[in-house]
């Protein structure tokens, strides 16, 4: 996420599952993605914001981080995704 014109928050993601249920775009039909994309939503509120996906493959700085963060926050070895 980044500040733009010190004011309004551009947010980019890698998820279009998450970008779009937070954008209200996609419905979140599972109890735990919904709980999680409505505590965004109340952080957001009142804020002027944007969210936007980005391809994974155009985003490897971020997605190399968001692994690392996850092999340092459960101790796990990233679970490779498999393409459909």
């Amino acid at each position: 996420a980044m500040m733009v014109d010190g004011d309004s928050l551009m947010i980019r993601g890698d998820s279009a599952l998450v970008v779009n249920q937070v954008a209200m775009k996609w419905k979140c039909n599972k109890d735990h993605l919904r709980k999680l994309r409505d505590q965004c939503i109340a952080l957001l509120y009142g804020l002027s914001w944007k969210i936007e996906w980005i391809p994974r493959e155009q985003n490897t700085i971020a997605d190399e981080l968001s692994k690392a963060a996850y092999i340092t926050h459960t101790g796990k070895v990233y679970p490779e995704r498999h393409r459909r």
